[in-house]
């Protein structure tokens, strides 16, 4: 929200949780009619009868976002409401806005690395070359899948400098694993070898798109 003069503008989200706090008083999720002033059942009405005070139609439309015209909440307009909804005073109510958008976005961060690790990563050039990846960790991913590129196999993992639309796909190094089994008597053993490759690069990447995972 966004103090303007003594009032708030308040962002879409913001008037949506006023709207679902009000849909609870009134009884029942509010729609455009209950904003209308020829309705004898609006959220005003209701208001006038709870608090004993009064308050445009309107106004309550661009509060709860029923109506998508501009304008900031008075300081006013929210202690109305906030009588209305059993708080204190308008700044509870903004107070109590804040706390459950605070509470949706913890428990919704945004995190690229779980986008990554539900997705692989397709890698286009214009010349025709293309990589399948997979995440890995940091900036470590594995290749699943290679068009036109000698250079590399599947499996390889690589870790990743630059990769930008426009630009040069630039890997600081390439390591590549293969499994030697080793017979003994007694039971036989695998040992995995590492071997890097050092930097790769290939010409302009021309796309990059995430494919979710099955």
């Amino acid at each position: 929200m966004q103090i303007k003069g003594n009032g708030y503008i308040l962002s879409p989200a913001e008037k949506a949780i006023i709207k679902s706090h009000i849909d609870k008083k009134f009884g029942t999720i509010t729609t455009k009619t209950n904003y209308r002033k020829n309705n004898p059942k609006t959220v005003a009405v209701d208001i006038k009868r709870v608090t004993g005070k009064t308050i445009g139609d309107s106004t309550l439309g661009r509060l709860t976002g029923v109506d998508k015209s501009s304008g900031a909440a008075s300081t006013s307009t929210l202690n109305i409401v906030a009588e209305y909804l059993n708080l204190k005073n308008g700044e509870a109510l903004l107070n109590s806005i804040s706390e459950t958008l605070r509470k949706k976005n913890k428990g919704n961060p945004f995190d690229v690395n779980t986008i990554l690790k539900n997705h692989f990563v397709l890698i286009k050039t214009p010349s025709g070359k293309r990589i399948k990846l997979e995440y890995l960790s940091d900036n470590s991913f594995v290749v699943k899948d290679i068009e036109n590129i000698s250079y590399l196999e599947p499996n390889d993992k690589l870790r990743i400098d630059t990769l930008e639309i426009g630009e040069k796909f630039i890997c600081s190094d390439i390591v590549r694993e293969k499994v030697r089994t080793i017979l003994n008597k007694e039971d036989d053993e695998k040992k995995i070898n590492k071997t890097h490759l050092g930097e790769f690069r290939i010409d302009t990447v021309e796309s990059i798109e995430l494919l979710k995972k099955d």
